[in-house]
């Protein structure tokens, strides 16, 4: 990924530490879900990853970052699935 494509990845809007964390935001190609990645669990409210794996489905090496004109989309996408799981 280049310089250029990287200033256009979405940042975290996620408050850790008591300051925003701003790290990159990628989704997960088998389950849709997304946020931030960190080293260990639970370090941001908006976190999707721990390292390489998927928070939500477990799968390793699906992280695909999310581009910041793409986030809204994906977040709105998530919020669908989350509801529809919710119904079941």
């Amino acid at each position: 990924m280049t310089e250029e494509e990287k200033a256009l990845v979405a940042k975290c809007d996620g408050i850790k530490h008591e300051h925003p964390c701003k790290n990159p935001v990628f989704r997960c190609s088998s389950c849709g879900n997304y946020g931030c990645a960190q080293e260990v669990a639970d370090k941001c409210p908006a976190q999707g990853f721990k390292n390489d794996k998927c928070l939500h489905c477990g799968d390793l090496g699906t992280r695909i970052p999310v581009m910041k004109k793409e986030l809204a989309d994906f977040k709105e996408a998530w919020d669908k699935e989350v509801e529809l799981a919710r119904k079941k």
